[in-house]
């Protein structure tokens, strides 16, 4: 991975300046007396998602500032990382993984032939995955695993992942892709479902989680109103991709499918109790202004046309 690659020199400040225009602002110590003359780093930005290989070249210890914005996901591709947090050390050898789920007053320690690649993922990408997932709001701790194998399936898995995105060419691997939000939601949900030791993320039932239920109360309220997938998204409070996801995921149509289906309940409900004057006046009112393509829709859905179903309840 030459992609970006500075060398970082030999002044703690300066490494710290670098270091933090692609991970996040930090203090370092030297350890020994190796001055980090091989300290290096290369950044791959696919879409929002970088990929950083960092090697300071000296045994160096790092208080990155607090923060909550990203969880760092980090292969340790040589050497030793060890982190300590609220009293308990994990460590990483080479052949390892870590996740560390915020940077809350976490001391890290590295091994002078210590070379890392680290992938920092968006924490409210993961909780926007967990409500998809779930059907509930994300809770304030994740509870993944501190570290893990990159020979188990689990490891290896996120591995090839990370080797997939370094190895797209320029075309497709650029600041604009869309490559990286697509490979930044396959990471979250991939943590949360094979990377989380004590309990499970995953669903507990088939019910549907709160942006399809809050969706849905939307469009059987303002089934007559002109729709976007925008306008559902907003209602549901989540981005319209999400919000398609979970659709897919729970009603296996898209939203706007589902928002169909239910006009073409109301219409037919309409055709069946008797309160529909003419089968234009009971399309137009569910939020179908064209008789004629709402005909044919309608005997794709029903195996009758809407005629036919006004008939009988004429007839009734």
């Amino acid at each position: 991975m030459d992609h970006g690659r500075v060398l970082l020199g030999t002044d703690v400040g300066q490494i710290c300046e670098n270091v933090a225009s692609a991970l996040a602002p930090h203090q370092m110590e030297l350890r020994g007396r190796t001055l980090p003359e091989k300290a290096a780093m290369s950044r791959l930005r696919v879409g929002d998602l970088d990929l950083v290989k960092l090697r300071y070249g000296s045994d160096v210890a790092i208080w990155p500032e607090p923060s909550n914005e990203f969880l760092l996901l980090q292969f340790v591709l040589s050497g030793r990382v060890e982190v300590e947090h609220e009293g308990t050390l994990t460590v990483g050898n080479e052949g390892q993984g870590l996740i560390i789920e915020a940077l809350d007053h976490r001391h890290l320690r590295l091994s002078a032939d210590c070379e890392q690649l680290i992938i920092p993922v968006r924490r409210s990408t993961i909780s926007r995955a967990i409500e998809v997932l779930t059907g509930r709001p994300a809770p304030a701790r994740y509870g993944f695993d501190q570290s893990f194998d990159l020979g188990q399936p689990s490891g290896a898995s996120l591995l090839c992942l990370a080797r997939y995105l370094l190895l797209c060419p320029p075309g497709i691997a650029s600041s604009g892709s869309p490559i990286g939000t697509l490979a930044a939601d396959l990471l979250a949900n991939h943590l949360i479902l094979a990377h989380r030791g004590a309990g499970s993320l995953e669903p507990k039932s088939a019910a549907a989680p709160y942006p399809v239920v809050r969706a849905e109360k939307y469009m059987r309220e303002n089934y007559a109103l002109p729709i976007s997938i925008n306008d559902l998204a907003s209602h549901a409070g989540v981005s319209p991709r999400t919000l398609s996801s979970a659709f897919r995921r729970f009603r296996g149509v898209s939203p706007m499918e589902r928002l169909r289906e239910l006009r073409l309940e109301q219409v037919r409900a309409s055709l069946s109790d008797g309160s529909a004057v003419t089968v234009a006046h009971a399309a137009a009112m569910a939020g179908f202004p064209h008789a004629g393509r709402f005909s044919e829709i309608y005997r794709q859905h029903f195996g009758e046309s809407p005629n036919v179903t006004l008939a009988k309840a004429r007839t009734n």
